[in-house]
């Protein structure tokens, strides 16, 4: 892509990512102890998750039974950091709109985006788990 291109292509959508960049991180910082704490309380103290993990491992074993949950919080966290360091870049870019600046601006967001992506394939995980609780619960009723 030749630098004129490039530098009309940030122009035009420029804005766009930095609105989606904050946003999302906004979202993501005000929805992230929410859905931890209704994730852990539904599912993993749950009589029923901890009696799948004694029967899957042994008493023999030590686990962390929160380590799915653990592994959510943290790319939430780092899907927050990137989603706001790719707006400052934004910010950055619009005010000195040099291709190299451009170029890191959307190495930014493309991380931004693959750490969304891991997020919502951890969230799926982790409602599956809060499901079959929620499941488990209304058969034990």
């Amino acid at each position: 892509m030749d630098t004129d291109s490039l530098l009309k292509f940030f122009e035009k959508f420029s804005t766009a990512f930095f609105s989606a960049s904050i946003t999302l991180g906004a979202f993501l910082l005000s929805m992230k102890t929410f859905i931890i704490q209704i994730i852990k309380k539904d599912a993993y103290d749950t009589k029923e998750y901890n009696k799948k993990i004694q029967d899957r491992l042994g008493a023999s074993f030590k686990v962390d039974k929160y380590k799915p949950l653990s592994n959510l919080r943290c790319i939430l966290t780092c899907t927050i950091y990137t989603s706001f360091i790719t707006a400052i870049l934004q910010v950055i870019t619009a005010l000195f709109p040099k291709p190299f600046h451009i170029y890191i601006s959307l190495t930014s967001m493309t991380i931004t985006f693959i750490c969304v992506f891991i997020a919502i394939i951890l969230v799926s995980n982790n409602l599956k788990e809060l499901l079959k609780s929620k499941n488990n619960y209304h058969h034990h009723k």
